[in-house]
């Protein structure tokens, strides 16, 4: 046999066969080299023959993040969902761009330079004060959003482009008259109506009927007069609170804390203004006469269309969340009511009118001094309680009883009878010590559990105290729901079956006071 395999191995099939098999490891194992010498790709998406480069997407997403977090406080870092959010817009963005890219490219669409420098040089944020264009307001622009002239130009230019290409596109199309009229007047219908409130408490109080008809309606109504289910419990509780004892706080702890979140207790003024953006002073100044002389918002609005000037509104805004600096420092240096203005800024002229104030407000540190106790004991008695937990977890598996516990472990017990809202028999909230997502957490389980279930350690999350909490307990003894008698329960059954007769007399008494 082994004659044979030689005698195989020395046929030309055998040894195309054992070439091949040695090219292909050779080609496996290179392949692997150069993936480790070169690289992961240096792009992030692709379409086409479009790529969406690392830098390119880099850059897209800090100006984006930029614009969508510049109204949180200072030092305030976005949170993950709304980085996750801006990273996939941005990516879209890319895409339909380099998309739109392709298409301009395989259409032959391209934008000539003339169109281009005419495009920029017409732009009301690039003139200057004598209404022409300027280089240096055109520099200063682009870098304070973050623009190199170059790539700024090429955007514009693929801009301009896309432009004709969806033009061409919407030119061709047009939407019939009677679609037209018929959403015309699905968006700007317009109606009058005439309503009359009538109160239940205003009308005529029924007659009480007998008592055969009060107990029909008892009858009737089984759920309206049944006792909850209640549950007797047996709770323990490891928390921050229940080891306070155990984490020292000084007051230099609070003091740097609130010191370090300073951002969070402090709210920027907000205001509320008018604007008028013109693309001249002469034509400012004449808008900001008309305004000061007593025109209404309406008419210096028609004044400004027809002056080429552009009008908006910005309602309950911080200083930051105004375009154009400047524009922002009239509008918080103007007092309320008065029109102020003309104004330059890097965006053109601005006429303004301050409709309302909202002041800013400071939390001063006592006012958040038991808040910031509260944060810094959950951040500091985190080890701790996790050591704590452990053991009671511990206990708890090996076959233990809430009763058994030790009493130098930093928990607290409860016991009490409560219904599925966390309520006790005379209707008050059960007195669940703890923060209100313990409280939930511990009423939940408790109708969840069967009786005689064991204890089992569960952590909760407690947000309002930036910590955690465990719980422990058991069902005790189950009272099923039960009907109360009606003799206990006359009195409100009384009062719901005149409510309901209040309730069906109201429309026929409206109609008969139509009538008359």
């Amino acid at each position: 046999m082994i004659t044979q395999f030689r005698h195989f191995t020395e046929s030309w099939a055998a040894r195309i066969f054992f070439l091949i098999m040695a090219v292909a490891f050779v080609g496996w194992g290179v392949s692997s080299d150069l993936q480790h010498v070169f690289g992961p790709p240096s792009w992030v998406a692709k379409t086409g023959a479009q790529t969406i480069e690392i830098p390119a997407f880099q850059a897209e997403f800090q100006r984006n993040l930029a614009t969508r977090t510049r109204d949180l406080p200072p030092g305030q870092e976005p949170a993950a969902d709304i980085r996750r959010q801006v990273g996939q817009q941005s990516l879209n963005r890319l895409l339909t761009q380099a998309a739109m890219i392709a298409t301009l490219k395989d259409l032959r669409v391209v934008t000539p330079d003339d169109a281009l420098a005419s495009a920029v040089r017409s732009m009301p944020a690039f003139k200057g004060s004598d209404g022409q264009f300027s280089k240096s307001v055109f520099e200063n622009l682009l870098r304070t959003n973050g623009y190199t002239e170059q790539r700024f130009l090429a955007e514009l230019r693929s801009d301009l482009a896309q432009q004709q290409l969806l033009g061409a596109f919407s030119g061709s199309a047009a939407m019939p008259d009677t679609e037209v009229r018929a959403i015309f007047d699905i968006t700007q219908e317009k109606r009058a109506a005439d309503m009359v409130l009538i109160a239940f408490a205003s009308q005529l109080e029924p007659a009480l009927p007998d008592e055969s008809v009060l107990r029909r309606w008892y009858d009737n109504h089984p759920d309206h007069y049944r006792t909850p289910e209640y549950r007797h419990i047996k709770a323990i509780e490891l928390t921050p609170q229940s080891l306070a004892s155990e984490v020292a706080i000084a007051d230099a702890d609070l003091h740097a804390a609130y010191d370090s979140r300073k951002a969070e207790f402090v709210s920027a003024e907000k205001r509320s203004a008018q604007i008028l953006s013109a693309p001249d002073e002469a034509k400012a100044r004449e808008l900001a006469a008309q305004w000061q002389a007593g025109a209404t918002w309406t008419a210096i609005q028609a004044a400004a269309k027809a002056a080429g000037a552009s009008s908006l509104t910005n309602d309950d805004a911080a200083a930051v969340e105004y375009p154009d600096p400047d524009l922002a420092k009239a509008v918080f240096g103007s007092p309320e009511g008065s029109v102020a203005g003309p104004v330059h800024g890097a965006l053109g002229w601005f006429v303004v009118q301050v409709t309302k104030v909202t002041p800013g407000n400071t939390v001063s540190f006592d006012q958040a001094k038991a808040g910031l106790r509260e944060r810094l004991l959950a951040s500091k008695a985190a080890d701790l309680m996790y050591e704590r937990a452990n053991k009671v977890d511990q206990l708890l598996g090996n076959g233990g009883s809430l009763d058994e516990l030790p009493g130098d472990l930093g928990i607290v017990g409860a016991a009490g009878t409560l219904d599925a809202e966390g309520r006790t028999r005379e209707g008050a909230p059960a007195p669940i010590p703890g923060p209100e997502e313990l409280r939930r957490a511990i009423v939940a389980a408790a109708f969840d559990a069967r009786q005689g279930d064991p204890p089992q350690l569960t952590e909760v999350r407690t947000p309002s105290n930036g910590g955690s909490a465990y719980f422990a307990l058991t069902v005790e003894s189950i009272e099923p729901p039960a009907a109360r008698p009606f003799e206990t329960e006359k009195d409100q059954v009384a009062e719901d079956w005149k409510q309901d007769q209040r309730h069906r007399a109201g429309p026929t008494a409206s109609r008969a006071d139509h009538l008359n």
